[in-house]
């Protein structure tokens, strides 16, 4: 609370008075500015409420060089709101913070100061805090005490319903562990065998298969080899020809030609004459033999 501390002979007095509430960094204030003058004793107030971020002390003073500001000033402050009456300002402490009524609002009031702490020789009224309860807190209606009984044998249904499931899971999973577990396995194994030599025999095609392939490539390689090198040796054939033709249309190849002809008459001949000498000396020799007489030893 800001209080007024000039001079107690001052001829007017004012002052704030506040109560802040907050959730996170959203703050909500209520506050009270109240002003007297000595003259009379009347006393003038204003109902404000301050919401956002925006705290006293933290965005919103209450004071001006050291003089208690009046709630004009601050008609410009974001979430400032000064309300025509108590009435209105009621209504909305209501509407905010507990979202409800001033009705509400001055019922809750009542049961606090009922509650409180009392005075000596001040009783609690019981029987208005047991209206007010029973209004805040009417009885539970007959069908709905049906409808939450049917809820409770329902969920002792579905709670033995549960534990029926629980005993025919353990029994299933008892039964898959011991029996059925191993009969799937023995008849996968069974039926794996066949699998497992087709995956075997597929395996041993594949790779031969693939070193079918690769003798395939080295034979057509090979053969492409020997395509090249039957290719050139045809080129080389067919230029060894059209050389052969280019000579034997020249001079000196016919020169040649007629001369390796007169050359082998040339032996023809010598041949025959050779073959005429030796029956020439055969002849003379033998008329020599003719002629002369054998000798006598």
């Amino acid at each position: 609370m800001s209080l007024d501390r000039r001079d107690t002979s001052a001829q007017k007095n004012r002052g704030w008075a506040w109560l802040e509430f907050g959730r996170g960094t959203e703050f909500f204030t209520l506050l009270l500015f109240a002003e007297t003058r000595r003259a009379d004793a009347n006393i003038t107030v204003s109902w404000c409420t301050l919401s956002g971020q925006t705290r006293v002390r933290a965005g919103l003073s209450l004071t001006t060089t050291g003089f208690v500001a009046d709630p004009g000033r601050f008609k410009e402050v974001p979430g400032f709101t000064v309300h025509p009456t108590g009435t209105a300002y009621r209504e909305t402490i209501a509407r905010v913070l507990y979202d409800s009524d001033e009705a509400w609002l001055n019922q809750l009031n009542r049961i606090l100061r009922v509650v409180r702490t009392p005075q000596i020789g001040h009783k609690i009224d019981l029987r208005f805090l047991t209206q007010a309860f029973r209004t805040a807190l009417p009885p539970i209606a007959q069908d709905e005490v049906n409808q939450l009984a049917d809820g409770w044998e329902q969920l002792q249904r579905l709670r033995d319903e549960r534990d029926e499931a629980d005993q025919a899971l353990a029994a299933v999973t008892d039964f898959s562990r011991r029996s059925w577990r191993p009969w799937a396995d023995a008849v996968i194994r069974s039926a794996a065998d066949p699998v497992t030599a087709a995956a075997s025999a597929l395996t041993q095609i594949t790779r031969d298969e693939n070193s079918a392939r690769e003798t395939v490539t080295t034979l057509t390689r090979e053969k492409e080899d020997l395509d090249k090198q039957h290719a050139e040796e045809e080129e080389a054939q067919r230029l060894a020809t059209a050389e052969r033709e280019t000579l034997q249309e020249q001079d000196a190849y016919k020169d040649a030609v007629s001369a390796v002809g007169n050359a082998r008459q040339l032996a023809e001949q010598a041949s025959q004459a050779e073959t005429t000498a030796k029956r020439s000396e055969q002849r003379a020799s033998k008329a020599q033999a003719d002629v002369l007489p054998p000798s006598n030893g």
